[in-house]
């Protein structure tokens, strides 16, 4: 396990954290001062029971790193976000997250595309190997899940199954932001919020 290295702006020693490196002391609970902090019940383990609601998320702007590969293995396309927010001294403003473009069960594995980002202030220029772009207003069905990264797939059969009953498709790509609670939540859980984008049968 690799340690954690401490010169970096908090924010980026939260990202690092996500990946599980080592820390001699409690990790940071909020990243850029800005908490996940679920507007729904959080779904725990073992997720036979989970939570779901619809909202409309913002246009926000961001900045990410393409991954191609395995969804079970994100942890190099993290650490390259990392490097490359350091490297170009961007600061995240918000936690970090990602969008899924493919479904596991219908492609091999080589073929996924991901995409790690971060929200940051408007106006913000980014170079290779980083990109730019907008999240977009988006209505999503969604739920926020307790445990370990990757813990979010855990919850997403209840919301297409929610989609399902609610006749609504899915239009665009999964999205997964992680972090920590707010300050005043005792349980130090990482979490996952989960959102698909949906609009009605037609």
């Amino acid at each position: 396990m690799t340690p954690c290295r401490r010169d970096l702006p908090s924010a980026l020693l939260l990202l690092t954290l996500v990946l599980g490196c080592a820390a001699a002391e409690a990790p940071p609970r909020v990243l850029d001062g800005i908490p996940l902090q679920p507007e729904i019940a959080i779904t725990e383990p073992p997720y036979r029971k989970v939570v779901v609601d619809f909202k409309e998320t913002l246009d926000l702007p961001y900045v990410y790193v393409e991954h191609q590969g395995s969804y079970d293995d994100l942890r190099q396309s993290v650490q390259r976000l990392i490097a490359a927010l350091e490297a170009q001294g961007l600061e995240p403003r918000g936690p970090l997250f990602g969008l899924f473009y493919d479904d596991p069960k219908s492609l091999p594995k080589a073929s996924h595309v991901a995409r790690l980002g971060v929200p940051v202030d408007v106006g913000t220029r980014a170079r290779a190997p980083l990109f730019g772009d907008r999240t977009g207003t988006r209505t999503v069905v969604y739920a926020v899940a307790a445990g370990d990264f990757g813990s979010g797939r855990r919850v997403l059969p209840a919301l297409y199954q929610r989609m399902k009953d609610w006749g609504w498709v899915q239009s665009g790509p999964v999205m997964e932001i992680y972090g920590f609670p707010a300050p005043d939540d005792p349980s130090g859980r990482f979490l996952t919020e989960v959102q698909i984008p949906w609009q009605p049968t037609r």
